[in-house]
């Protein structure tokens, strides 16, 4: 098994629309969109790809994986 790849959340704005969604400090993001996320670069062209279309995050959360959508802000 290898180590899971993807971003560390450290910091979620409180009232922005990844709070609203659940979105917590620790989470561990490891794609958007259904693509692979590595880099703060991956997430914003991701992010921007998307428009105005919700986001579809797949997150790490204490062991377990979870799907979240978050509608642009």
């Amino acid at each position: 098994l290898g180590a899971e790849q993807g971003l560390v959340v450290t910091d979620v704005d409180p009232r922005g629309p990844a709070a609203e969604e659940g979105v917590s400090r620790g989470d561990v993001i490891l794609e958007i969109n259904k693509k692979p996320v590595k880099s703060i670069a991956d997430v914003q062209s991701a992010i921007n790809a998307s428009g105005e279309r919700p986001v579809l995050l797949l997150i790490s959360r204490r062991g377990q994986t979870i799907y979240l959508t978050v509608k642009p802000g």
